[in-house]
């Protein structure tokens, strides 16, 4: 009896230093990488889309207000949802994967601009009007610093929008990543290899919030004061 609980100890014991272990290993790096391609891809495209976007319908809200309606309402579909349809118009995964993360990290950015430049004080409006600013120089001297501090929450919002659709996505439609690890980990009862996928993919993200928040306080410097 003895020397069967030392031996479910030393192999209890070789499992936990396996989650360790496995974050060492070529392929699971290779794999960390893959995932952060994923999700840098989509989120910078969500960015360069989403802003513009805010800005334009916020500008032209006669035209665009159609636009604005239907993207309120796509908004409220599950990005599951987009999965099937993601991978008839794409011809590979990976690009099905990345737009997931894309609409992932689209909504909440656009949506938190929009009411950003939306609600912006009119007492500003009139006083560029007043001294004959052009609108360029209106929109990046004036109402985008302005908007900048909740601009910066939204996109906390879409990068943590975007982990999760990564992860979504890979662990129904990948071959590779960190979910798809984590998932196959999970199909074989391999608790070990999910928490050391958990513990990776909670680090990552982590992460990501710490960079962005850096990037937050060197541009937004005087939302400090």
């Amino acid at each position: 009896i003895i020397l069967f609980l030392t031996k479910s100890v030393e192999v209890h014991a070789i499992y936990r230093l396996r989650i360790f272990s496995d974050l060492s290993r070529i392929e699971y790096l290779d794999n960390i990488g893959k995932t952060v391609l994923r999700v840098f891809c989509g989120y910078i495209v969500a960015i360069f889309v989403a802003l513009p976007l805010a800005v334009t319908v916020n500008k032209f809200q006669k035209i665009f207000k159609p636009m604005h309606i239907l993207i309120n309402i796509i908004k409220s579909t599950p990005n599951v949802i987009w999965m099937p349809i993601s991978i008839m118009v794409f011809s590979k995964i990976e690009y099905s994967v990345v737009f997931l993360t894309f609409l992932g990290s689209f909504f909440p950015i656009y949506s938190t601009s929009y009411s950003a430049i939306k609600y912006f004080p009119e007492g500003y409006k009139k006083t560029s009007i007043f001294l004959q600013m052009s609108y360029l120089k209106y929109l990046f001297c004036v109402q985008i610093p302005y908007c900048m501090p909740e601009i910066f929450g939204g996109l906390q919002q879409g990068l943590s929008g975007a982990w999760l659709s990564v992860v979504t996505a890979e662990m129904i439609n990948g071959k590779n990543g960190v979910g798809y690890l984590t998932w196959t980990c999970y199909t074989l009862t391999d608790y070990e290899g999910v928490c050391a996928g958990m513990f990776v993919l909670g680090a990552l993200g982590a992460l990501s919030s710490i960079i962005l928040n850096v990037v937050q306080e060197q541009i937004v410097f005087w939302d400090k004061v």
